[in-house]
């Protein structure tokens, strides 16, 4: 998993807030930075002090049962955005399940209505 602190202004005294993406490392310049950086404008401009930093994956070439099974664990990774692939989305999203209790966030551009059905939501 890489690191990447956004936006690049002055984030000091400001609370870390890590979301980790899970998105085709191939995709991340043409596509996916600019979405992120938006995001992390929107709230950083909603003055609600927090600071945005991403942790990417590459959604094709890692383990994503062992993925999910990390970022569960993970206590300063407070959500998840990704997949763009419904299979992978379903993988990780199972893995990231297991845990029982306070299961994290998973944000999809999956479009797949089987996710909803399984998780009941």
């Amino acid at each position: 998993m890489s690191c990447e602190k956004s936006p690049m202004e002055d984030t000091t005294g400001l609370k870390e807030v890590r979301i980790a993406v899970v998105l085709p490392e191939k995709d991340r310049e043409p596509i996916w930075n600019n979405a992120l950086e938006w995001a992390a404008e929107n709230i950083r401009k909603a003055d609600i002090g927090v600071k945005v930093v991403y942790e990417w994956v590459d959604e094709e070439s890692a383990d994503l049962t062992k993925v999910g099974a990390t970022l569960s664990e993970r206590e300063d990774i407070r959500s998840i955005i990704g997949c763009n692939v419904s299979a992978n989305t379903q993988t990780l999203a199972f893995a990231l399940a297991r845990k029982k209790q306070n299961i994290k966030p998973l944000f999809t551009f999956s479009t797949s209505q089987e996710l909803p059905r399984i998780f009941g939501h």
